[in-house]
C-alpha cells in the first residue's frame, strides 16, 4: 500500500475581495485521482491536536474518522439530500440523518469541507492570492501555495494539491496547523472495517420529525 508520511491538519475557510483568484481556480477538485485515502494531523482553534483519517471514493462516497472516536460516512445522491451516518465508536452507536437534519441539531458540514478538507465561505467575502515561491515539491507530489484572507480573521497559507484535491500543508502565524501524514489510493482494512462492527442504530430523521 502506497502510504506517505505527513503531519498536522485542519479544515479551513477563507476571505473574497476584488482582483483575487477564483476559488475553483486556486482549489480545483476535478483533476483529482478517483480514490484517495489520507491521514492528517491538525490543530483546532484552541491549539489542541487532532488526528483525521479520510477515505474518498470520487465525488460520491466519503468516510471520515476523527481522533479514532467519531466517524462520518456520506453518500451523495443526485438531486437529493446527501445521506449521513454518524458513528460514535466509544458508545457503539450510529445515527442516520441527512444534512438538513444534522444542521438542525448543530452539526454543520458541506461536501467540499468534508471531502477536500477546505470549506468555501458562503456568507462573507474572501481573498485568495498566490504566494512566492508558488510551489513546493513533497514526497507525495507538488502543491501550490495560496494565501486565504477572511475579514477579522488571521490569514491562512495553504499548499493545495490538485492531483489529490486536498491541502497538503496549512500554516498560520508561521506555524503548521495542518499536515498530511499519509496518502494512498487504497484504504487500510482496519479503517474500512470500522463500519462493519456492531452498533446500536439511532435514526435522527425519525426522532426530529416526531418532535
Amino acid at each position: 500500500m502506497n502510504l506517505v508520511k505527513v503531519l498536522p491538519g485542519l479544515l479551513l475557510a477563507a476571505p473574497v475581495f476584488a482582483d483575487t483568484l477564483d476559488w475553483q481556480q486556486a482549489f480545483p477538485v476535478d483533476q483529482a485521482t478517483h480514490d484517495v485515502y489520507a491521514e492528517a494531523h491538525y490543530l483546532d482553534a484552541q491549539g489542541l491536536p487532532h488526528v483525521l483519517q479520510l477515505w474518498r471514493e470520487g465525488e460520491r462516497q466519503l468516510t471520515r474518522l476523527t481522533d479514532h472516536s467519531v466517524m462520518i460516512s456520506v453518500t451523495r445522491n443526485s438531486g437529493e439530500e446527501d445521506n449521513y451516518q454518524v458513528y460514535d465508536l466509544k458508545r457503539k452507536t450510529v445515527i442516520a440523518a441527512d444534512r438538513s437534519q444534522l444542521f438542525r441539531i448543530g452539526i454543520f458540514s458541506d461536501w467540499m469541507g468534508m471531502a477536500h478538507m477546505l470549506s468555501k465561505p458562503q456568507r462573507t467575502t474572501y481573498a485568495i492570492t498566490a504566494m512566492q515561491p508558488a510551489t513546493q515539491t513533497t514526497a507525495w507530489g507538488m502543491c501550490h501555495w495560496y494565501k486565504l484572507a477572511l475579514p477579522a480573521q488571521d490569514d491562512r497559507e495553504i499548499c493545495w494539491s490538485a492531483s489529490w484535491a486536498l491541502p497538503l500543508l496549512i500554516r498560520q502565524h508561521q506555524q503548521t496547523v495542518f499536515d498530511v501524514s499519509a496518502l494512498s489510493n487504497v484504504a487500510p482494512d482496519n479503517f474500512t472495517g470500522i463500519a462493519r462492527q456492531a452498533y446500536t442504530r439511532i435514526d435522527v430523521n425519525d426522532d426530529i420529525d416526531s418532535d
